[in-house]
């Protein structure tokens, strides 16, 4: 069985890096402060 791998964008990958960088000194919101940004 062969799945297919689907493409990610050189600008995905380094964001995704940069969140990890960021979760890892602790920059980062808890569930409660996510939802009050966004109004739910």
């Amino acid at each position: 069985m062969c799945e297919k791998k689907p493409e990610i964008s050189q600008k995905t990958i380094l964001e995704i890096k940069e969140a990890r960088e960021r979760i890892k000194k602790g920059e980062f919101y808890t569930e409660a402060e996510a939802k009050k940004i966004l109004g739910l």
